[in-house]
Parts: structure tokens; sequence; C-alpha cells
């Protein structure tokens, strides 16, 4: 991975969470000397193997659960403890003539957020079960951009300028930024802002029902990933405090 890459939503993230500060909190396990110890702290001695593996399940148990509650600091925070790992899946599927490591970040961090929400926290490994569901969605964005028509993507980009002004803010900084495509963005524009039919728009677009509900919902959860980095350019937080609300699963219709 090139060294002079600009940074995307993995540095985004990084910075967002030293910024409110929350690599002093702290979580019942594991303890050194009887005393509980900063997150930081704990990435280190996950990353220098220096825990067991009953002790980092516990750490991604703690972590699971504080993220359900839903303050978004704690899904901040175990997005945070993956960086590393995330970091990997990106240099192994990112790059090349068919995708860019934009969105394989972005992918890969949806994937994390959907497994998050679902995962059973009484299984065994769960760290490992994390990172394997944020691989598998950024490994898929290769073969999808490999698939698309580029005369097709010509003529969003024409069309793109022609409503940006017209499409809502966050969908419209998003399809700027990358993040999601035009085709995306009005997607999610009509089925969710504009009350329009799943159904209806699928057939417009000539994709099937469940193909489209599925393109919708990886859509939406790059846009989280990306919302929860990209708020804070439009109003500042107080310390410790992450001010975009996401929603843990995408395909409420």
């Amino acid at each position: 991975m090139s060294n002079s890459r600009s940074k995307g939503l993995l540095d985004a993230i990084e910075m967002r969470f030293r910024e409110s500060r929350m690599a002093t909190l702290t979580l019942d396990e594991p303890r050194e000397d009887g005393h509980r110890i900063s997150l930081e702290r704990i990435r280190e001695l996950i990353l220098d193997r220096g825990i067991a593996p009953e002790a980092q399940d516990a750490v991604w148990r703690e972590l699971v659960t504080l993220a359900r509650k839903g303050e978004e600091r704690w899904q901040l925070a175990a997005i945070w403890m993956m960086l590393p790992g995330l970091r990997k899946i990106v240099g192994r599927c990112g790059g090349g003539r068919e995708t860019d490591y934009g969105e394989v970040e972005s992918e890969a961090v949806a994937g994390f957020l959907e497994e998050l929400h679902r995962i059973d926290a009484r299984r065994p490994r769960i760290g490992a079960s994390l990172w394997w569901a944020a691989r598998r969605r950024a490994a898929e964005v290769r073969l999808r951009r490999a698939r698309e028509i580029p005369s097709e993507e010509i003529a969003l980009v024409a069309a793109e300028r022609e409503r940006r002004d017209h499409e809502p803010g966050a969908l419209a900084e998003a399809v700027h930024e990358g993040v999601i495509s035009v085709s995306d963005a009005r997607l999610i524009n009509e089925t969710r802002l504009e009350g329009e039919r799943l159904g209806a728009v699928a057939e417009r677009m000539g994709l099937r029902y469940h193909a489209c509900h599925q393109r919708r919902a990886r859509a939406e959860g790059r846009l989280a990933g990306y919302l929860l980095v990209g708020g804070d350019k439009r109003a500042p937080s107080p310390p410790g405090e992450v001010p975009v609300q996401l929603r843990p699963e995408g395909d409420a219709a």
C-alpha cells in the first residue's frame, strides 16, 4: 500500500477517536496489577499478543455490549480497536484498476458495524468473527467494480452535476467525497426521503427487488461509516461526544 495515498476514512476515525480523548477510557477487563487499564493499553496488549484469547473475548464482549446500548462513542471505540485489522484488510483488498482504497475502507467499516450489531457476544473469538465480516465485505468491492459498465458511470457523473444541488446535503457530500455513487445516492433519496416504493425504483434501474435491496443496504452502510467521522465537519462537538446517530441496520423499509 503506497505511503503517498491521501488520508481516508480509517485515518479520520483514528483522528476523531484521539480528538474525543476516548483512548483513556477503561473497560472492566483485562487489568494490570488489579487496576483497570485504558483502551489504548488494551489495544497494545492485543497487538502484542500480550493477553490470552479468553481475555480478548472479554474485551470484545464488553465493547459489543456497550456499542449496542446506543452510545455512538462506543461504536467509535469498537471500530478504533479494530483499526489495525481493518488497515490490513484495505491493504489486501484495495488498489488496482477495478477499485480504490476509499471504497474498500467504507465497505470494511460497514461490514464491521453490521456484524457488531448481530454477532452473538457469548461466542468465542469475537474479534476474529468481526474481522472476517469486514474482510468479506471489502473483498466484494473489486468484484462489483469489475461488473460495472464504464459508459453508465460516465452518464451518472454527468447527471450528478445537474442534480447535486437538489440532493439532500449529507448525500450530496457523500457523493462528492466518493463514499457512495450518484446512483446509490438517488436510490437512498428516492426510497428513504421521497417515499417511493423500492420495487418501483428497482424496476426502473433494471434490478431485481432483492438485488436493489442489497445495493441500498451496502450504500447505507458506507454512508453510516462516513457520517460517523464526517458529521463533525458541520458542527464541532465537545470532547468525548460523537454527534452522529448511526442505525444498526440500514434496511428498514
